[in-house]
């Protein structure tokens, strides 16, 4: 895991280098091809099972932000590189309250001033076009849930609204969105 730093329009310049500087605190995709590079390195599982979400653990999160604290940062990879671009996030992640709570302020006015909820008419078109069955959808004031989709089905669908999708077997529980279900209670 890393921390990824990209240049923030709007803060002061580093005495170091001249530049603006953003903090983007990322979870690690635990998947099987990083866990035996891993393993190939000498390092022992820090997790008993692969994960579909991202994992930082909570108690890394706690001293990473800390760490940064009064410091801009985001939590988000798509959020770092809007406020980076000083444009609206592009994944929709507005609609998940919680997530928000690090982002500078300005970044978070920007995306709340465009956040809507898309017409039905809207995603079932786009459903249509990625062939998911628009019997099976249901729309609220947080998200699109699907069923039976795959990631591209549903990036797509994101992308095209800037809203999130969710498929209703893998749910984003409150305080959990992006996270795996190890790693994080």
């Amino acid at each position: 895991m890393r921390l990824l730093v990209v240049e923030d329009p709007s803060a002061k310049r580093t005495p170091s280098t001249g530049k603006r500087l953003l903090r983007h605190l990322p979870g690690l995709f635990f998947r099987e091809e990083i866990r035996s590079y891993l393993r190939g390195g000498g390092v022992l599982d820090a997790y008993p099972e692969i994960a579909r979400r991202k994992i930082m653990p909570r108690d890394i999160e706690r001293r990473v932000l800390s760490a940064f604290e009064g410091k801009p940062i985001c939590r988000k990879t798509s959020c770092g590189v809007a406020y980076a671009h000083g444009t609206v996030e592009y994944n929709g992640h507005f609609g998940i309250r919680g997530i928000c709570n690090v982002c500078p302020a300005d970044q978070v006015a920007r995306c709340a001033g465009s956040d809507r909820t898309p017409s039905a008419e809207a995603v079932l078109e786009l459903a249509r076009t990625v062939s998911l069955d628009p019997g099976r959808i249901d729309i609220d004031e947080r998200r699109i849930e699907v069923e039976g989709s795959t990631e591209q089905q549903r990036y797509f669908i994101e992308h095209s609204l800037n809203y999130q999708v969710h498929d209703r077997r893998h749910p984003h529980l409150p305080n959990r969105h992006g996270r795996a279900e190890i790693g994080w209670s």
